[in-house]
């Protein structure tokens, strides 16, 4: 159903053609999501094609791809690529971080103003490749599943995923500083919810090796939860 716009004639090849579409994906709802976010500019037939096309592309060049991938990560990359050279640099830059993040949380790390941050984030949201989703306080987070932050991340280069991941530490540094302080007063409670949300991005720090005094400003949490 996602991948029939409304008007488009229900004949037989194009029932044939989407469920042509939904094998050559394996029926991954990741998958279907990004390619049904093409459908007012691509045809379910000529989405086979290019998916199948991309898919023997990755399977002559990327043979340490395991095979149950081929499918999923030829979706990604046929959408990747057509996105412009703006929204690639923001989506591979935002595979730092872990679990979601905030749009204050991007705008730092991305090192983006806000208007041009959001035109980019609104189209990567209406690609399907990035998530949206109510935080405890309200605010919008925003995510990227598993499978697409490891395909983002690959396609970081060294030099801006070494910056990108300096200022990610900043940030939650500052973040975890501010808490610490917070924790002490009436503000407790909203404060250990908000620690508890970024509790992907303080681990992905420490696993890069880096995080000491981001360990420090988190004693008192540790020591409540």
């Amino acid at each position: 159903a996602l991948m029939l716009r409304p008007g488009l004639p229900l004949s037989g090849t194009t029932l044939t053609a989407v469920a042509r579409l939904c094998s050559l994906l394996e029926g991954n709802p990741l998958a279907i999501e990004i390619a049904a976010a093409r459908v007012n500019v691509l045809s379910p037939p000529r989405m086979c094609a290019e998916i199948a096309r991309r898919r023997e592309w990755l399977q002559r060049n990327h043979p340490d791809i395991p095979e149950r991938h081929h499918s999923l990560w030829a979706s990604m990359e046929w959408s990747y690529n057509l996105l412009s050279s703006p929204q690639q640099e923001l989506l591979t830059a935002l595979s730092v971080f872990r679990n979601g993040w905030s749009l204050d949380a991007a705008a730092e790390v991305c090192e983006l103003p806000l208007s041009s941050l959001l035109d980019r984030l609104q189209a990567l949201v209406e690609c399907s490749l990035v998530q949206s989703v109510d935080g405890r306080d309200g605010e919008l987070r925003f995510l990227l599943l598993e499978s697409l932050q490891e395909f983002a991340a690959a396609r970081l280069e060294p030099d801006r995923g070494a910056i990108a991941a300096a200022h990610h530490e900043a940030y939650y540094t500052a973040f975890a500083r501010q808490a610490a302080e917070a924790l002490q007063g009436q503000e407790e409670g909203t404060w250990l919810h908000k620690l508890e949300e970024e509790r992907g991005n303080f681990q992905a720090i420490f696993t890069r090796g880096g995080g000491h005094e981001l360990a420090v400003s988190l004693h008192r949490y540790w020591l409540i939860r």
